[in-house]
């Protein structure tokens, strides 16, 4: 039902007492085949199944906690990281779909879908997210479901924000491994393209991403440290330009970290 973009089938099983975690044949997940199948309404029941912020998922979570030993915060944070595992494998799928083509066999996906898909799954999971992308994707659920993804998101976890005038907070914790995707990217001392250029890195280049931060006027900017010749060097690396579109995009192996 998941890979058909059976909204309602979705929601069925899952009433029925399903368990968003189940796996097909090939090791795949409900989650992973609604993001190949680009259905955004199907990624976000199972989203809110696995999460708990769903009628099914909290009954779930509360029959399974009764008689339990560990404490009801042990609990939440064991949860929080099975979800976050299943969102990151599936956004992880996604996004190779969205590079490589083919998401499933025999059946045709529109690149809209599929960047939709994979907004709301890096949002979810707490990675890096084309903001278009996302709203076009929450556009298309109803206003009950839409509510549910807003409170999930609102609830991921923010760096202290930095006062850096004109650039909104931080929104990234984690460290994210990224490859350059363009001919050469400078490493600037803070977020503009105003600012010093300290060194640059060249297509093909890995590095971790420490920090996100957005630019009204730039584009979306991440905080990286590497080592040079002269010694360590921090600064800021342009990784989406509003016309350039995508300088690094992030590797795919978002369910090991």
């Amino acid at each position: 039902a998941a890979a058909e973009g059976d909204a309602a089938e979705v929601s069925r099983f899952l009433e029925s007492g399903m368990d968003p975690q189940t796996l097909d044949p090939e090791g795949r997940t409900p989650l992973v085949l609604a993001a190949l199948a680009g259905d955004v309404l199907c990624i976000a029941l199972l989203a809110c199944a696995q999460s708990g912020s769903s009628t099914v998922g909290s009954q779930a979570q509360q029959s399974s906690h009764n008689g339990g030993s560990t404490t009801s915060q042990e609990r939440s944070q064991a949860a929080g990281k099975v979800a976050r595992k299943h969102l990151r494998s599936a956004a992880a799928a996604v996004h190779r779909a969205r590079r490589e083509g083919a998401p499933l066999p025999g059946r045709t996906v529109s690149a809209e879908n599929l960047a939709a898909a994979e907004a709301m799954l890096f949002a979810l999971s707490g990675m890096i997210f084309d903001e278009a992308n996302l709203q076009a994707a929450l556009a298309r659920l109803p206003a009950d479901l839409q509510e549910q993804i807003q409170s999930m998101l609102e609830a991921q976890p923010l760096q202290e924000p930095q006062p850096q005038q004109g650039l909104e907070a931080p929104f990234a914790q984690e460290p994210i491994k990224y490859e350059v995707a363009y001919p050469s990217v400078w490493i600037r001392r803070s977020p503009s393209t105003q600012s010093e250029s300290l060194t640059k890195r060249l297509k093909g280049d890995h590095l971790a991403v420490l920090e996100l931060t957005r630019s009204e006027d730039d584009g979306l900017w991440g905080r990286v440290q590497v080592v040079t010749q002269e010694g360590k060097c921090e600064g800021w690396m342009l990784l989406r330009h509003p016309q350039l579109g995508e300088l690094l995009h992030p590797l795919c192996d978002f369910e090991t970290t």
